[in-house]
């Protein structure tokens, strides 16, 4: 919903909800050791909610018929983004 439309949260004085959250990347303990890259990889690996949720918009449009393809699409379409992870 957020990708599709301009929502915000309202503010919540009295401390209702919760505040957010985080996403956070598990891997087992010995992955440094075993795979270096692939490490590497995922600890430089962030995006925004905003690019989160245009990946997810473009799947939905898509009817999900081929999410990976919307996948390689934000790839093509953050090149930077992506040679900085892979650095």
């Amino acid at each position: 919903m957020f990708g599709r439309w301009s929502l915000r949260f309202l503010d919540d004085p009295a401390g209702v909800y919760d505040r957010g959250g985080a996403i956070h990347t598990l891997v087992r303990k010995s992955l440094a050791e075993d795979m270096p890259e692939v490490y590497r990889f995922l600890d430089r690996f962030q995006w925004s909610q905003e690019q989160l949720g245009s990946l997810m918009v473009w799947i939905a449009t898509d009817q999900r018929h081929d999410p990976y393809a919307q996948a390689l699409r934000w790839l093509h379409s953050h090149p930077e983004q992506v040679r900085n992870w892979l650095d």
